[in-house]
């Protein structure tokens, strides 16, 4: 949602927005007489009459990619705090070994060793 094409910074939110901007920009009629932007394209009034729909289709699903970004922000910030919380004690010590349990052989066969801390 956050790196549209792999472009950092370009998120869905904004090319939905972008895309729907230019295409109600397209599709206002050019007054006679009057110079049209250099930058539109000139839709056919067939297009340009069902433009107000597509724009708000574009806007809805833009929405639509911003709450579920802001959601999935949310999720990780909280998964992040529960993992924070749940390993907070190994900062300290990373571990305490206590006994290995070693296998040689094949499956289905071999020999097993236990080495304990006493």
């Amino acid at each position: 949602f956050e790196a549209y094409q792999g472009r950092q910074g370009l998120g869905v939110d904004e090319v939905l927005g972008w895309a729907a901007e230019c295409l109600e920009s397209n599709a206002q009629a050019v007054t006679p007489g009057e110079l049209p932007d250099p930058d539109s394209v000139g839709l056919s009034s067939e297009a340009r009459s069902s433009a107000p729909a597509a724009v708000s289709l574009l806007r809805d699903l833009r929405q639509e990619c911003t709450a579920r970004a802001s959601t999935l922000r949310d999720d990780l910030s909280q998964l992040s705090r529960e993992i924070e919380q749940t390993y907070a004690g190994l900062k300290q010590q990373a571990y305490e070994l206590y006994a290995i349990w070693a296998h040689s052989g094949i499956a289905g066969s071999g020999h097993y060793l236990a080495y304990l801390r006493d």
